[in-house]
C-alpha cells in the first residue's frame, strides 16, 4: 500500500440539497478508474438514490464529542458528508480530531448550498456564512426557479467580503469542472482547526490585502498556501455556536412542515 496520506473532502451543507448526487458526480468525472473512492455519511441521513453510484459507502456516527466510524485505509480519497441537520461547527471540530487520529490530509472543505431553502428562509443566511467561512469550494445546487437577483446577491455578499472560496454552479447534479473542484489547494478563510469562537469579533491589520492577493494568485497549490498561511480571519464576525443552532437548518425546516 502506498505511504501517502488519504485525501479527505469534508462535505457541509443541509439535508436534501444534493449533497451525495454531486459527489457522485465529482468521482465520475474527476478521479481516475485507479482511485479508490470511499463515501462517508452520517447515520442521521436518510437513505437516497445518489448512494447506489458509489462503490463503496459507509455510515459514520456522531456521539456529540467524537466521531465513530472506520477508518476506510485502502482507500486514496475520502468524502466525508455530515449530518445537514446539525451544527456543522460541532462536526468540524470533532472531525478535526478524528482526520489526525487517523493521519489523513485534508484536501478541501466543500459547501453545497441549497438555493431554494435558504431563499425560502433567510435566516439560514447566517449558518451558510459560517459554512462558507470553513470552505475551500461553494456549490450553488437547487436553483430551479430561484430569482437570479437573489443568486446574483448571494454572491456578490461573499465577493465583497474577498471571500477567496471558489464559487461555482451546479446543473442537474454536476458541476463544470469536476477536477477544479477536487484540485487540493486551500482557499478557504479557516482552518477546519479553529473554533468560532476563535475568530469571532477579531481583526488583524493587512488580513484583507493578503485575502485579496489569495484570491486573485495562479491556480499553484504551493503558492496558495503560502498566500493563505495564518489566515483564520475575515472582517466579519462568525456566528457563535448558539447562534448556529438557532439558524440551524432544522429549525427551519420543521417550520415548514408546521405552515
Amino acid at each position: 500500500m502506498s505511504s501517502e496520506k488519504i485525501l479527505v473532502y469534508l462535505i457541509l451543507g443541509t439535508a436534501g440539497s444534493g449533497r451525495r448526487a454531486v459527489v457522485a458526480d465529482l468521482i465520475e468525472g474527476g478521479l481516475d478508474t485507479t482511485d479508490r473512492p470511499v463515501v462517508l455519511i452520517s447515520d442521521a441521513e436518510k437513505p437516497a438514490d445518489a448512494e447506489t453510484k458509489f462503490a463503496q459507502v459507509a455510515r459514520w456516527h456522531w456521539t456529540g464529542e467524537l466521531i465513530e466510524a472506520e477508518w476506510p485505509s485502502e482507500a486514496t480519497h475520502v468524502f466525508f458528508v455530515t449530518d445537514g441537520r446539525s451544527s456543522a461547527v460541532d462536526q468540524i471540530e470533532v472531525f478535526k480530531a478524528w482526520l489526525e487520529a487517523h493521519g489523513g490530509e485534508l484536501a478541501r472543505v466543500v459547501c453545497v448550498v441549497d438555493c431554494q431553502l435558504v431563499e425560502k428562509h433567510p435566516p439560514l443566511m447566517a449558518w451558510f456564512e459560517a459554512c462558507v467561512h470553513f470552505s475551500d469550494v461553494v456549490l450553488l445546487n437547487r436553483r430551479e426557479g430561484v430569482a437570479n437577483k437573489w443568486m446574483s446577491d448571494f454572491q456578490a455578499h461573499f465577493k465583497s467580503q474577498y471571500i477567496p472560496a471558489l464559487f461555482e454552479l451546479v446543473k442537474g447534479d454536476r458541476v463544470k469542472n469536476p477536477g477544479l473542484i477536487l484540485e487540493p489547494q486551500a482557499r478557504r478563510m479557516s482552518h477546519v482547526a479553529y473554533r468560532s469562537e476563535m475568530v469571532r469579533n477579531r481583526k488583524i491589520p493587512g488580513k484583507e490585502s493578503a485575502v485579496r492577493r489569495a484570491a486573485s494568485a495562479p491556480r499553484s497549490r504551493t503558492a496558495s498556501r503560502r498566500a493563505l498561511h495564518g489566515l483564520h480571519l475575515r472582517p466579519r464576525a462568525v456566528p457563535s455556536r448558539h447562534e448556529w443552532h438557532a439558524f440551524s437548518p432544522a429549525r427551519h425546516c420543521a417550520q415548514t412542515r408546521r405552515t
